[in-house]
Protein backbone atom coordinates (compact mmCIF):
# COMPACT_ATOMS: atom_id res chain seq x y z
CA UNK A 1 0.00 0.00 0.00
CA UNK A 2 1.30 3.46 -0.90
CA UNK A 3 1.16 6.10 1.82
CA UNK A 4 -1.02 9.07 0.88
CA UNK A 5 0.82 12.39 0.65
CA UNK A 6 -1.96 14.25 2.48
CA UNK A 7 -4.13 12.50 5.03
CA UNK A 8 -7.69 13.58 5.73
CA UNK A 9 -9.70 12.27 8.71
CA UNK A 10 -10.84 8.92 7.20
CA UNK A 11 -7.32 8.31 5.86
CA UNK A 12 -5.77 8.95 9.30
CA UNK A 13 -8.09 6.40 10.90
CA UNK A 14 -7.24 3.83 8.24
CA UNK A 15 -3.52 4.61 8.55
CA UNK A 16 -3.53 4.23 12.36
CA UNK A 17 -5.55 1.00 12.13
CA UNK A 18 -3.21 -0.50 9.53
CA UNK A 19 0.20 0.74 10.75
CA UNK A 20 -0.08 1.37 14.48
CA UNK A 21 -1.45 3.68 17.13
CA UNK A 22 -0.59 7.39 17.26
CA UNK A 23 1.76 7.25 14.32
CA UNK A 24 3.99 4.52 15.74
CA UNK A 25 4.48 2.25 12.78
CA UNK A 26 4.44 -1.50 13.13
CA UNK A 27 7.70 -2.48 11.35
CA UNK A 28 6.31 -5.80 10.20
CA UNK A 29 3.54 -4.12 8.23
CA UNK A 30 5.51 -1.23 6.70
CA UNK A 31 5.05 -0.79 2.96
CA UNK A 32 8.12 -1.87 1.01
CA UNK A 33 10.31 0.89 -0.43
CA UNK A 34 11.63 0.78 -3.96
CA UNK A 35 15.14 -0.71 -4.17
CA UNK A 36 18.01 1.71 -3.65
CA UNK A 37 19.69 2.58 -6.94
CA UNK A 38 23.48 3.03 -6.55
CA UNK A 39 24.31 3.82 -10.17
CA UNK A 40 23.10 7.20 -11.48
CA UNK A 41 21.22 7.40 -14.76
CA UNK A 42 22.72 9.19 -17.77
CA UNK A 43 20.42 12.18 -17.22
CA UNK A 44 21.53 12.41 -13.59
CA UNK A 45 25.18 12.33 -14.68
CA UNK A 46 24.54 15.05 -17.27
CA UNK A 47 22.74 17.14 -14.68
CA UNK A 48 25.58 16.89 -12.17
CA UNK A 49 28.39 17.53 -14.63
CA UNK A 50 30.26 20.83 -14.35
CA UNK A 51 30.77 22.96 -17.43
CA UNK A 52 33.82 24.91 -18.55
CA UNK A 53 33.76 27.50 -21.33
CA UNK A 54 36.86 27.46 -23.57
CA UNK A 55 37.65 31.10 -24.34
CA UNK A 56 40.49 32.33 -26.48
CA UNK A 57 41.32 34.10 -29.73
CA UNK A 58 39.70 32.93 -32.96
CA UNK A 59 40.25 35.93 -35.27
CA UNK A 60 43.37 35.59 -37.38
CA UNK A 61 43.42 31.80 -36.95
CA UNK A 62 42.47 29.03 -39.33
CA UNK A 63 40.14 26.24 -38.22
CA UNK A 64 42.96 24.03 -36.90
CA UNK A 65 44.46 26.91 -34.92
CA UNK A 66 41.10 27.75 -33.35
CA UNK A 67 40.10 24.16 -32.55
CA UNK A 68 43.18 22.05 -31.78
CA UNK A 69 43.74 23.26 -28.21
CA UNK A 70 39.98 23.26 -27.58
CA UNK A 71 39.73 19.63 -28.75
CA UNK A 72 42.61 18.70 -26.43
CA UNK A 73 40.99 20.51 -23.47
CA UNK A 74 37.58 18.96 -24.24
CA UNK A 75 39.04 15.42 -24.14
CA UNK A 76 41.03 16.10 -20.97
CA UNK A 77 38.06 17.61 -19.12
CA UNK A 78 35.67 14.89 -20.33
CA UNK A 79 37.94 12.28 -18.75
CA UNK A 80 37.28 14.05 -15.43
CA UNK A 81 33.50 14.18 -16.04
CA UNK A 82 33.53 17.87 -16.96
CA UNK A 83 31.69 19.19 -20.02
CA UNK A 84 33.53 21.70 -22.20
CA UNK A 85 31.68 24.39 -24.15
CA UNK A 86 33.55 25.56 -27.23
CA UNK A 87 32.64 28.67 -29.22
CA UNK A 88 33.70 26.61 -32.26
CA UNK A 89 31.06 23.92 -31.80
CA UNK A 90 28.83 23.61 -34.82
CA UNK A 91 31.18 25.63 -37.02
CA UNK A 92 32.42 23.62 -40.01
CA UNK A 93 35.97 23.71 -41.36
CA UNK A 94 35.53 25.88 -44.44
CA UNK A 95 39.25 26.36 -45.10
CA UNK A 96 39.20 30.05 -44.12
CA UNK A 97 41.07 32.28 -41.71
CA UNK A 98 38.64 33.87 -39.28
CA UNK A 99 38.57 37.67 -39.61
CA UNK A 100 39.43 40.22 -36.95
CA UNK A 101 36.30 42.29 -37.49
CA UNK A 102 33.91 39.37 -37.31
CA UNK A 103 32.01 40.88 -40.26
CA UNK A 104 32.53 37.85 -42.50
CA UNK A 105 30.20 35.25 -41.05
CA UNK A 106 29.08 33.91 -44.43
CA UNK A 107 30.51 30.48 -43.50
CA UNK A 108 28.05 30.27 -40.60
CA UNK A 109 24.31 29.84 -40.48
CA UNK A 110 24.08 32.93 -38.30
CA UNK A 111 25.64 36.37 -37.91
CA UNK A 112 27.64 38.31 -35.36
CA UNK A 113 24.62 38.97 -33.11
CA UNK A 114 23.90 35.25 -32.80
CA UNK A 115 27.58 34.47 -32.16
CA UNK A 116 27.77 36.98 -29.30
CA UNK A 117 24.44 35.78 -27.86
CA UNK A 118 25.65 32.18 -27.65
CA UNK A 119 29.12 33.08 -26.39
CA UNK A 120 27.70 35.40 -23.70
CA UNK A 121 25.23 32.70 -22.66
CA UNK A 122 28.05 30.14 -22.40
CA UNK A 123 30.43 32.50 -20.55
CA UNK A 124 27.78 33.36 -17.98
CA UNK A 125 26.42 29.84 -17.39
CA UNK A 126 29.68 27.93 -17.07
CA UNK A 127 31.21 26.89 -13.75
CA UNK A 128 34.71 27.98 -14.79
CA UNK A 129 35.94 30.12 -17.70
CA UNK A 130 39.12 28.58 -19.14
CA UNK A 131 41.08 31.07 -21.26
CA UNK A 132 43.99 30.25 -23.57
CA UNK A 133 45.92 33.36 -24.60
CA UNK A 134 49.24 31.62 -25.33
CA UNK A 135 51.17 33.21 -28.20
CA UNK A 136 48.35 35.63 -29.04
CA UNK A 137 49.53 38.02 -31.74
CA UNK A 138 46.89 40.69 -31.12
CA UNK A 139 44.32 41.49 -28.47
CA UNK A 140 41.19 39.37 -28.71
CA UNK A 141 38.26 41.69 -28.00
CA UNK A 142 35.81 38.78 -27.88
CA UNK A 143 37.92 36.95 -25.29
CA UNK A 144 38.23 40.15 -23.22
CA UNK A 145 34.44 40.43 -23.24
CA UNK A 146 34.05 36.79 -22.18
CA UNK A 147 36.44 37.38 -19.25
CA UNK A 148 34.42 40.45 -18.24
CA UNK A 149 31.11 38.55 -18.42
CA UNK A 150 32.52 35.74 -16.26
CA UNK A 151 33.99 38.24 -13.79
CA UNK A 152 30.65 40.01 -13.53
CA UNK A 153 29.05 36.70 -12.51
CA UNK A 154 32.01 35.93 -10.19
CA UNK A 155 32.76 32.81 -12.19
CA UNK A 156 36.36 31.67 -11.62
CA UNK A 157 38.62 32.56 -14.55
CA UNK A 158 41.65 30.35 -15.25
CA UNK A 159 43.96 31.88 -17.85
CA UNK A 160 46.93 30.38 -19.67
CA UNK A 161 49.16 33.28 -20.62
CA UNK A 162 52.90 33.84 -20.86
CA UNK A 163 54.68 36.94 -19.51
CA UNK A 164 54.71 39.78 -22.01
CA UNK A 165 51.46 38.64 -23.67
CA UNK A 166 49.58 41.36 -25.58
CA UNK A 167 46.66 40.87 -23.16
CA UNK A 168 48.64 42.06 -20.13
CA UNK A 169 46.48 44.96 -18.98
CA UNK A 170 45.39 45.84 -15.45
CA UNK A 171 41.69 45.47 -16.26
CA UNK A 172 42.14 41.93 -17.61
CA UNK A 173 44.74 40.67 -15.18
CA UNK A 174 42.61 41.78 -12.22
CA UNK A 175 39.64 39.85 -13.64
CA UNK A 176 41.75 36.68 -13.98
CA UNK A 177 41.65 34.55 -10.82
CA UNK A 178 44.33 31.99 -11.75
CA UNK A 179 47.12 32.64 -14.26
CA UNK A 180 49.31 29.73 -15.36
CA UNK A 181 51.92 29.13 -18.05
CA UNK A 182 50.74 25.92 -19.80
CA UNK A 183 47.52 24.28 -20.96
CA UNK A 184 48.21 21.30 -18.70
CA UNK A 185 48.61 23.55 -15.63
CA UNK A 186 45.42 25.35 -16.56
CA UNK A 187 43.42 22.15 -16.94
CA UNK A 188 44.78 20.85 -13.64
CA UNK A 189 43.69 24.11 -11.98
CA UNK A 190 40.20 23.84 -13.48
CA UNK A 191 39.81 20.27 -12.21
CA UNK A 192 41.04 21.31 -8.75
CA UNK A 193 38.46 24.14 -8.61
CA UNK A 194 35.64 21.78 -9.58
CA UNK A 195 36.65 18.85 -7.36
Amino acid sequence: MMLPSVLDEPDVAQFVQQFGVHGELDPIRLPSAPPLRLVPTQSEIAFLRHTVYLAGPIAGLDYEGATSWRDFATRDLAAAGIKALSPMRGIPDCGIVFTQSGDDTSHLNHGARQIIARDRFDATRCDVLFVNLLAAQRVSIGTAMEIAWADLRRTPVVCVMELGNVHEHAMLTEAIDFQVATLEEGLTTVKAILS
